[in-house]
């Protein structure tokens, strides 16, 4: 699966869990931006082209290899719908 394919279904999931509440300004090839209730969460494809990094409101960072068999779509979609829900 490639980070593109990733990233949407990480939308799918995000949208799955927090519903309206949360927009999806950006979605391209290579990051992605979600406004929700409680912020906002920025997605980018590393230089390595194997890690993903997220960036949440009040500074929590996390990275994960898209291609790791943990790091689901939908188990992302969850961490990502946590931080902006709250």
């Amino acid at each position: 699966m490639t980070f593109d394919q990733w990233i949407d279904a990480v939308n799918v999931a995000v949208h799955a869990h927090l519903g309206d509440t949360v927009q999806t300004q950006e979605l391209g090839w290579d990051s992605a931006l979600w406004v929700g209730p409680a912020g906002t969460a920025a997605a980018s494809l590393g230089d390595d082209e194997k890690t993903a990094s997220f960036t949440f409101d009040r500074g929590a960072r996390v990275s994960v290899a898209f291609g790791d068999p943990a790091a689901t779509p939908e188990a992302v979609g969850a961490t990502v719908a946590e931080h902006l829900a709250h």
